[in-house]
């Protein structure tokens, strides 16, 4: 019988643990978004140490033990819960400086300009190689949250061949341009405003815009706020509009709509046999997986503990799964604002149907440039009809979601954008009659 009450002493003790560790996380959850993170783990402690100290005045009554041996265990208890939580929430992890990652950059000294928000912005300036009046380029890139690469600089450099001056930029807390002082600063009427300010900046009276991927749901809207700047505009592997719901409603559900859809093709990859798979570790994993849980629960915009560097290294260790790995000695070579990336994804969901005001405009002259490979659907880029009124269309093969990969990939792009940009006839592909993408 003493066995028996033992036992059920032991377990009852245990449980009153479990339950004023969980009540503990639970305080701190509440309060870590709202207030510093060492306030959040003091309070968790002391209120899992208050609760466990009257459960178990409640068991002593139940089991008349001795209290003096079960209070050091609950004391000890929450010393190890308090030490456990501050380790994993309050000590940082891994971070792009701690394990000596280096991201490649543009290959040009970046302007840091000033914007109408008050953000920086680091701005490359490649300047045209001979002299020309052709009006400048201003690239826009993909992402959110993604800088251009050195090789986006490589393709460029073909216009400044060609007397073009070109403009490229790293987004707002991207790379070369601070992190901003309020996350609402990552918003798709920011994105817009800073091509307006780096066009202001530089003096420039109408631009020719390349944009890639998401660049050009930015570049799309800056046309429409501003037709009269823009000279043309190179549109590579981008939907001209994003919220598929306002402009096409129930289309990703029309089954009719969706049996036009070519299906899509897949570019062979070979495995890098320089790329290895490095996981998160457990620490990683849990306190920034239930960051990221709390961003849900309470809707909040902002990482609620930690630093952007954390948070950043661990997200884009995760995505490394999915991009092919990090290099052979474990490092990351590559990194995207995923704050940004986040919140800006969320806005475009928000943000109104710009494009109402956008088929009155008279845009400029279109080039949309269909790569084999993209992850575009044709009939998403044939859309730009509706909304561009001359729009042509540019058929490049062999290459990805990166149209200027290859060396043949990047001399049509500039042939054909320079043709564009000096307002000169080009071959539609989609008249071709060898078409393969009918609508």
């Amino acid at each position: 019988m003493n066995i028996l009450k033992k036992v059920s002493d032991l377990l009852l003790f245990l449980v009153l643990v479990c339950f004023s560790i969980t009540l503990g996380v639970f305080v701190f959850a509440l309060l870590v978004v709202k207030m510093h993170v060492l306030i959040a783990l003091a309070a968790s402690a002391i209120s899992c140490f208050l609760v466990m100290l009257g459960l178990n005045r409640l068991r002593l009554k139940i089991f008349k033990n001795d209290s003096s041996k079960t209070n050091i265990g609950i004391i000890v208890s929450t010393i190890i819960f308090g030490g456990l939580m501050f380790y994993i929430f309050a000590t940082p992890t891994k971070t792009y400086e701690s394990t000596h990652s280096v991201v490649e950059k543009y290959g040009v000294t970046p302007d840091l300009i000033e914007t109408s928000m008050g953000e920086k912005i680091a701005v490359y300036v490649q300047k045209p190689k001979i002299q020309s009046n052709s009006e400048s380029i201003l690239f826009v890139n993909g992402g959110p949250g993604l800088a251009p690469s050195p090789s986006v600089k490589e393709f460029l450099d073909g216009y400044t061949d060609l007397g073009y001056t070109v403009y490229a930029f790293d987004p707002i807390g991207v790379r070369e341009s601070p992190i901003p002082q309020n996350v609402n600063s990552y918003s798709m009427k920011n994105e817009v405003r800073v091509l307006d300010d780096i066009v202001s900046h530089y003096n420039i009276n109408k631009v020719n815009l390349i944009a890639h991927s998401f660049g050009g749901n930015v570049a799309a809207r800056f046309i429409e706020k501003n037709p009269e700047k823009v000279n043309a505009y190179l549109a590579l592997d981008t939907a001209p509009i994003y919220s598929m719901n306002e402009n096409y409603p129930g289309q990703q559900q029309d089954k009719e709509f969706g049996e036009t859809v070519e299906p899509k093709k897949t570019e062979e990859k070979k495995d890098s046999e320089e790329a290895v798979r490095v996981n998160p570790s457990l620490k990683q994993m849990v306190k920034w997986g239930f960051a990221n849980e709390l961003r849900k629960i309470f809707n909040l915009k902002d990482i609620p503990y930690g630093s952007y560097d954390e948070y950043d290294y661990f997200s884009n260790l995760l995505l490394s799964s999915v991009w092919g790995g990090v290099t052979k000695d474990g490092k990351l070579d590559f990194r995207m604002n995923t704050l940004s990336n986040d919140l800006l994804t969320k806005d475009l969901e928000k943000t109104p149907d710009f494009t109402k005001n956008l088929k009155n405009e008279t845009t400029p002259p279109t080039l949309v440039v269909h790569p084999e490979f993209g992850v575009v659907p044709w009939q998403i880029h044939y859309q730009y009809k509706e909304y561009f009124k001359n729009t042509q269309f540019l058929l490049i093969n062999g290459v990805g979601h990166s149209v200027w990969a290859t060396e043949a990939s990047r001399k049509q792009l500039i042939e054909n954008g320079d043709a564009l940009f000096q307002h000169e006839p080009l071959i539609d592909d989609y008249d071709k009659s060898d078409n393969p993408y009918p609508v």
